[in-house]
């Protein structure tokens, strides 16, 4: 009777500590209402991208914080419970004077990298006139890379 018992308690008591699940769904946009396709969007060990419209579900613990992160905008972290259809996300500047962009993971010396090397100047950032740095990529020639991924091709 005892192991009857257990079997009945464990997994109440189980769900009980956890808390209710919930699925939280949505779209992700930018200040001027245009969808944001890759982002980040996590709470704990759980994750998923937003999608080329910016459509997202998600399911999380409804006292969990949901976040949600982009590179070139800020990141919004909200309660589960309390997240609306529409997060809208702030763009951020890239503030530098210069962006590395590397491919190795080891330090490399300019003459004798076996890889190719591509340096932007400010005058080449300031022509392309992006906030953006996913857009900014394009300014580097023979630069292949997958999307939703942080690995090259």
């Amino acid at each position: 009777m005892k192991k009857y018992y257990l079997a009945f308690v464990i997994p109440l008591l189980i769900n009980i500590l956890l808390g209710d699940t919930i699925t939280v769904s949505g779209r992700v946009l930018d200040k001027t209402n245009n969808p944001i396709s890759g982002v980040n969007i996590y709470s704990g060990t759980a994750g998923v991208v937003s999608q080329a419209d910016g459509s997202y579900s998600i399911n999380v613990n409804e006292t969990s914080i949901v976040t949600f992160s982009h590179i070139g905008f800020n990141d919004v972290s909200i309660l589960a419970n309390t997240i609306t259809s529409i997060i809208q996300m702030n763009s951020t500047m890239i503030d530098g004077k210069k962006i590395i962009v590397k491919a190795e993971l080891g330090p490399q010396n300019l003459f004798n990298v076996p890889s190719s090397i591509t340096i932007l100047n400010n005058r080449e950032l300031e022509f392309k006139n992006d906030n953006h740095f996913q857009n900014l990529i394009d300014l580097i020639p023979n630069l292949n890379y997958a999307d939703g991924t942080s690995r090259p091709r």
